[in-house]
């Protein structure tokens, strides 16, 4: 499979050591993440649903295929995930001008972002990869480097 599903987040515990979360603390974290992310379009408060894939249009079908792809993986590895979403927070660009980015999917459970991409990065990714570390970028040719 082209992306490794990352394990969920260590939590720590009343003791001062890091444990797995239980279910009840899985499910806040899932919604905590979902909250990060709204429909294109619409306001912050509208969610997308998680667990389904949501096509769009303006890609071409060997992208969608391969975003396909990586929620299977994400479902098999037993997490939750949301596709095509606009994240709430913007982006600020080198120009000054704020931006908010659309991402192909997102494992709720890691709260890693995943990007599917054809053949390069657009602007507004790259800069966001270099405010987070928590974005995966997965070629459609399988090939490493973007």
């Amino acid at each position: 499979m082209a992306v490794e599903i990352m394990d969920r987040p260590p939590i720590e515990g009343a003791d001062g050591k890091m444990r797995a979360m239980n279910a009840r603390e899985i499910q806040a974290f899932r919604r905590s993440t979902q909250r990060k992310y709204h429909i294109p379009g619409h306001s912050n408060i509208h969610t997308q649903k998680s667990g389904a894939i949501f096509l769009s249009a303006a890609n071409n079908w060997p992208h969608e295929l391969k975003k396909c792809e990586v929620c299977y993986a994400i479902k098999k590895a037993g997490h939750w995930f949301i596709t095509e979403v606009e994240t709430n927070k913007a982006t600020e660009m080198p120009n000054g001008e704020k931006k908010k980015r659309k991402v192909d999917v997102v494992d709720l459970d890691s709260g890693m972002e995943i990007e599917v991409v054809d053949s390069s990065l657009t602007e507004i990714t790259q800069k966001a990869m270099e405010n987070q570390d928590n974005i995966i970028i997965v070629r459609v040719d399988g090939r490493e480097k973007p």
